[in-house]
């Protein structure tokens, strides 16, 4: 579907997805997307899509049972250890895309983007499915793990550090987030129970949109 296996490819490893991709691109009427949206250019070879595909195709093998997984998994640290994988094929030990070969190098998943996907993939989706599954103890978990984890670090956080609003993990720069994208960027500041305090105490306040 990444539109990376459209052309002819050289033979042993990436032969063999093109021809199981063929095949599946058949069976269920699978349109692969246009690969020029695939951005390498500026960019890291590690951080590659080829490597992070890969990565992701690594992580979903080891966990075909997601729903258990969002069971059995407790602390943060656990969940980290599951995304810190390397790609399971020896193919990319030595490549960055399907061209040339390259210096042998481990494409093992970093520590801050498994924390990344903690945050922005596993949190989210335990808290709504324990929603529509009426799991309490599900949703207060969600919450609980991203009160465990690290503040995150972006422009949009830096802005509010600068403002005096310092997160202490990542429930809370998940809320500035919401804040600033709903409220500070729309220049809602009277619809914000925040935004409407702090004016009344300071008699204005230097929103975060205009510096972030």
């Amino acid at each position: 579907m990444a539109g990376m296996l459209t052309k002819e490819l050289s033979t042993g490893y990436p032969s063999s997805l093109k021809r199981e991709f063929d095949f599946l691109k058949i069976k269920y009427g699978i349109q692969p997307m246009p690969a020029l949206r695939w951005k390498f250019m500026r960019m890291r070879p590690v951080h590659f899509p080829t490597i992070r595909l890969a990565q992701l195709s690594r992580i979903v093998a080891d966990t075909p049972l997601f729903i258990s997984m969002l069971i059995q998994t407790e602390t943060p640290e656990e969940w980290i250890e599951r995304f810190m994988v390397t790609p399971d094929q020896k193919y990319w030990q030595d490549h960055y895309h399907f061209k040339n070969e390259a210096p042998p190098s481990t494409k093992r998943l970093g520590k801050d983007t498994a924390q990344s996907l903690v945050i922005n993939l596993v949190a989210p989706f335990m808290f709504v499915y324990g929603k529509m599954q009426g799991l309490q103890n599900l949703k207060e978990r969600a919450v609980r793990l991203l009160s465990q984890m690290p503040p995150e670090k972006n422009a949009v956080i830096k802005g509010w550090t600068s403002c005096g609003w310092r997160a202490e993990d990542a429930g809370q720069t998940q809320a500035m987030l919401h804040l600033k994208k709903n409220y500070c960027d729309m220049r809602r500041c009277l619809h914000c129970a925040i935004g409407l305090k702090v004016m009344k105490e300071d008699g204005g306040f230097d929103c975060p949109s205009r510096g972030a």
